[in-house]
């Protein structure tokens, strides 16, 4: 068993982001193919560059206004909203604009790959 205490977080400042973004690695992968955690503040408009993840991403939405976007659509999302995102999806996610978004990522078995920041 492994607690984190409040406080006891690594945070950065993120490098595959589109404006102000801090990380804060709450729990990263403890074993072989094991899952990650992250809790991710983008502010006023700041959003991932596009990603894949080589297995599923889930994100749970903890305060204010986001977005998140694939190659065919892109939705809206807000407090308590849960994202699934399945292997292999190229995608993005962060605040809407002139709005800013804390999330809960949970990924599992390995690295994203990182590419271009997306467009508006």
């Amino acid at each position: 068993m492994k607690i984190v205490r409040s406080g006891e977080v690594e945070s950065s400042v993120g490098a595959t982001f589109t404006g102000g973004v801090i990380l804060d690695r709450v729990l990263p992968m403890q074993t072989e193919g094991g899952m990650a955690v992250s809790i991710v503040h983008f502010h006023d408009g700041a959003r991932t560059n596009w990603h894949e993840h080589p297995s599923e991403q889930i994100l749970i939405v903890l305060s204010g206004a986001g977005r998140v976007g694939d190659a065919d659509e892109q939705h809206e999302i807000g407090p308590g909203d849960v994202v699934q995102l399945p292997p292999g999806t190229r995608h993005w996610h962060g605040a809407r604009p002139g709005k800013s978004m804390t999330h809960i990522s949970v990924t599992h078995t390995g690295s994203p790959t990182w590419y271009e920041s997306p467009e508006d």
